[in-house]
């Protein structure tokens, strides 16, 4: 009879800190007082039903097809509550009599739980005689309850031996019995380490050790800790010893192997709005390392008490960490003989560069590690040696401002596991993993009237994976590719210390393609509510090309394609007795012209478009506009929105289709509702002015712009890859100028005079109007948009100092946030009258730089350099001039620009008036320029400076 043993631990999580002159400086990654009972919703928006939360994984589906059921055991029914210090729950577990058979093809652990009343996260793990099978997070219930459940597969064959699926023996590396809490090891400082013994038979000739790890309390955000120098130059107690962090394990007091540990975030952690009810990436399922012991194998196989030991690098108070001994043995042989052959490693090179002044400072660390081992064993299956690789390498840039209020956080850690086994030359068996896992924190505090404090937090984390293993005796080939993609975006008020209201929207896509099974995710929520869950096929709109290998069999079952890329990618493939092909799907898609030369790509010629190319000038659309006489109506119905902005691409073909709308069509989205006049133009009656003003904004709400996903999806269907569909947005401050001055102005004094007298409302405002824009700009992404332009119209209107302090932050957020979430999309970014902010427009991190007319071509390419793509910049009354002085100003233009990142555009929109053939002539002028006749073959891109030079000298 064996002993499950299932033990709920109740982590300590305090995280506020208080400086020791006073100056507050709490933790924003996780409130101190949050729960949900602080933000009970009225009684008519409390379900009856509890709600089901869930993290968004692979089903383990079946090896082989079966027409049994599975076999189901109840092993433990039970109430937690008040367990802390409390000794761990047992259940007595033998293997199921009522199964047909104990041949298993999978066994999966189950666990369910429903939860009421007021609880916060808490780390558990289930033991099988001290072998650990399953380390969770507790959810945050919610006041009618909740329920959740984990699936874990304790039978994963994808770590085979050289003639057996699973080890036939799991030794635990765990604390023993009797104690009052986890099995765990404790770590709470970068100088402890914690060891276990053990004694392996004589027989194994294959070793994994299979890793857990959890962290918590002052290192459960250690991606943000602080590091010491700016903890000790600013007296602070905030949690330091910087961001990386490492776990070793030793071999008889040697390192063998090292983990880089996945940046889980709890349940509770950062926004706890968040996680409902879509958790956060490996909460509900924490991820295990694996480390190959194999080449270790001749130093234990002695019959002596060996020692498995951890320790943390950096480690604050604490981490949770034990083991699995997972070991293969031969059923030929007693006595298995080996021989350790070569072992080396790097010490761990951590590097930290601080420029900090006071409570602000930028902050990069990076670190980096290999280590290799290589070992000789002697089995029934022959002499084999084992060589195991992991290498490591680690970036975290960290921004502190505000006086700490606001924190950025950009990391990414890469861990390469490589394990090759040879038989004299012959390699036997090879397993490869190469993981990397970004995460990004925006993090900032807004104070408010009244001790209310805004906490605004967005994230975005990833899970990438690629696996390969084969194992040549047994013929058997695994690959996997797994991208796991989630973002979120929430707020929360905080007064006196308790949350009292808050939003938080997530959105996550989960792509799998391996040799076992196919499985593809698109889904998004917000505030308890699934806004939309996607399982399909995605390759109805792309080349497929199926290539016929012979060394694997296939047999495809109901399976999702997701695209991991728009590179080869495979599925699905498992063993089968009766065929023999593997199928590659190639998705071969090519971007567009305009696309490429924004990314900075090499083109023929430079691509062209106009700002307003669908409009007024076009007698097509005037017999259109006399039909249908509101703009709101041309420009929010998606029969209508499409019509116009094909216009221009069935009259002249430009290299971009924009869409038909207004940088004001979003703003009812999210509480900003307004009338266009004949005469004024756009008028907002209701402006918002005041704090109380703000209370009206609400998140954007994507059902009311439905209008604008589906005529970008038509678009990009009509317009194939024959032309880039682009989407556009007005810039925060720009959006701005209409809501504070409640329509068109020429003076801005009512938004200028708000920067002195009321900037935290204006704050609050551009703030929230970028979250928007941000979401509005992935959502036209989403819906077919190529490419993103947005138009900061009226950030011309501000002084240089003030456009950076009240224009550029929002517009660099935006951009970084797009990067992020659509980091294949360009943006475009353009200000009228821009001539003195080039080089600030350049540090947004925009992929285009917009040039008006006022700016010399060749000026502005030598202020903004050859690394950023320019668009521009013909004067839009060029087109009222004679033809050949127009094709004169585009070759002038063209040159200046140079032969690389340049797409050929107007210095502002067409102007009403603009007679037709001067556009026709000007896209026909664009399609005809080849840039070897341009530059005359004699320009290669080290000598396009110079060029730049020449042509700057002639325009002045």
């Amino acid at each position: 009879m064996t002993s499950l043993l299932i033990f709920f631990f109740f982590a300590v999580h305090s995280l506020s800190t208080v400086a020791a002159d006073l100056h507050e400086t709490r933790s924003r990654f996780k409130p101190p007082q949050f729960s949900p009972l602080f933000v009970s919703p009225s009684p008519q928006t409390v379900t009856q039903s509890p709600t089901r939360y869930f993290e968004v994984q692979k089903p383990p589906v079946p090896n082989l097809p079966t027409s049994q059921p599975p076999c189901s055991y109840h092993v433990l029914h039970h109430d937690f509550a008040y367990t802390y210090t409390k000794p761990p729950v047992l259940a007595n577990y033998t293997l199921p009599s009522h199964c047909s058979s104990r041949d298993f093809s999978k066994i999966v652990l189950e666990f369910k739980s429903t939860s009421q009343r007021r609880q916060f996260d808490r780390i558990f793990g289930i033991w099988l005689d001290g072998v650990e099978i399953l380390r969770s997070c507790t959810a945050e219930p919610r006041p009618n309850g909740i329920v959740w459940s984990v699936e874990k597969d304790n039978l994963d064959d994808s770590s085979s031996g050289y003639s057996s699926h699973q080890a036939d023996m799991i030794l635990p590396i765990s604390r023993n019995l009797p104690l009052n809490d986890g099995l765990w090891f404790e770590i709470v400082n970068p100088n402890g380490s914690m060891y276990k013994e053990f004694e392996i038979p004589r027989n194994v000739y294959r070793a994994v050790l299979e890793v857990y790890v959890s962290f918590h309390e002052n290192d459960e955000f250690w991606y943000g800790n602080l590091p010491n120098d700016f903890v000790t130059a600013n007296n602070l107690t905030a949690a330091g010893n910087g961001p990386f962090r490492e776990v070793v394990v030793s071999l008889d007091g040697h390192i063998a192997g090292a983990v880089w540990p996945f940046p889980v975030v709890f349940t509770g952690g950062i926004n706890p709005l968040l996680w409902r009810p879509i958790t956060a990436i490996g909460s509900f399922d924490l991820p295990t390392y694996d480390i190959e012991i194999t080449p270790f194998l001749g130093s234990l196989l002695d019959e002596k008490t060996h020692k498995l030991g951890f320790s943390v690098t950096n480690a604050l108070n604490v981490w949770y960490i034990d083991a699995n001994l997972h070991l293969w043995l031969d059923q030929e042989r007693e006595i298995v003989e080996g021989k350790v052959l070569e072992f080396s490693r790097s010490s761990v090179k951590i590097s930290s560069v601080s420029h900090f002044k006071g409570l602000n400072g930028n902050f990069t660390t990076k670190a980096n590690r290999s280590i290799t081992s290589i070992g000789l064993v002697k089995s029934s299956h022959g002499d084999i040696i084992t060589n195991a690789t992991q290498k490591f390498s680690y970036v975290n840039k960290m921004v502190v401002g505000k006086d700490m209020s606001l924190q950025i956080i950009d990391q990414l850690i890469q861990a390469d596991d490589h394990i090759h086994a040879k038989r004299a030359s012959r390699e036997v068996y090879s397993a490869n993993s190469i993981k990397t896992f970004p995460f990004y924190l925006y993090s900032d505090s807004e104070k408010e009237q009244n001790n209310t404090s805004l906490e605004i937090a967005n994230v975005t984390i990833g899970f990438n994976e690629e696996r390969s293993e084969s194992d040549n005796g047994l013929v058997r080939i695994f690959k996997s590719k797994l991208e796991n993609k989630q973002e979120g975006q929430g707020v929360i008020a905080v007064k006196n210390h308790l949350v009292t209201n808050g939003y938080g929207s997530t959105q996550q896509v989960y792509n799998y393609v391996g040799s076992d099974q196919c499985y593809f995710r698109n889904i998004s929520s917000h505030n308890y509510t699934i806004l939309y869950d996607q399982l399909e096929t995605l390759v109805e709109m792309l080349l497929l090309r199926i290539v016929v290998a012979d060394w694997v069999s296939i047999e495809s079952h109901q399976c999702g394609i997701g695209l991991l890329s728009k590179k080869t990618q495979y599925c699905c493939s498992e063993a089968r007795p009766f065929s023999h092909v593997h199928i590659l799907f190639s998705i071969v898609e090519s971007d567009p012209l305009l696309v490429k030369a924004a990314k900075g790509q090499a083109v023929s010629r430079p691509p062209a478009w106009m700002m307003r190319q669908a409009g007024r000038y076009m007698a097509v659309y005037q017999k259109l506009a006399k039909k249908h006489p509101s703009f709101r109506e041309r420009s929010e119905n998606t029969d209508l929105i499409v019509e116009i902005s094909l216009q221009p691409w069935q009259a002249f073909r430009p290299d971009g289709v924009i869409i038909f709308s207004d940088i004001l069509t979003p703003l009812p989205a999210f509480g900003v509702p307004f009338d266009i006049e004949d005469v004024k133009g756009p008028v907002i009656q209701s402006p918002i002015r005041t704090e109380e003003d703000l209370k009206r904004l609400h998140p954007i709400d994507f059902e009311k712009l439905q209008f604008v996903g589906d005529s970008l999806k038509i678009l990009r269907q009509e317009v194939g890859e024959h032309a880039a569909v682009l989407g556009f947005v007005g810039a925060p401050w720009t959006i701005a100028t209409y809501i504070v001055e409640g329509g068109t102005t020429r003076t801005y004094t009512v938004i200028k005079n708000m920067c002195h007298t009321a900037p935290n409302v204006l704050r609050a405002l551009l703030s929230h109007l970028t979250k928007a824009i941000t979401e509005y700009v992935v959502y036209q992404v989403e819906h077919g948009a190529h490419c993103i332009q947005i138009f900061d119209s009226w950030g011309g209107q501000l002084t240089p100092e003030m456009w950076e302090r009240w224009s550029k932050p929002y517009i660099e957020e935006i951009i970084h946030a797009v990067k992020k979430r659509c980091p294949d999309t360009p943006v475009v970014f353009y200000i009228n009258g821009n001539g003195g902010l080039l080089e600030r427009m350049k540090g947004t991190g925009a992929d285009v730089i917009g040039l008006d007319w006022t700016v010399d071509m060749a000026d502005g390419r030598r202020r903004l350099g050859s690394d950023v793509s320019v668009q521009g910049n013909v004067d839009p009354a060029y087109l009222f001039s004679p033809l050949p002085a127009l094709t004169e100003e585009i070759l002038r233009v063209v040159k200046c620009a140079g032969p690389k990142g340049h797409i050929l555009n107007l210095g502002h929109g067409v102007l009403v008036g603009t007679p037709e053939e001067a556009v026709a002539h000007f896209f026909e002028t664009a399609r005809s320029l080849d840039y070897q006749t341009v530059f005359q073959n004699h320009i290669p891109a080290e000598k396009a400076e110079s060029e730049l030079e020449d042509c700057l000298r002639l325009a002045l």
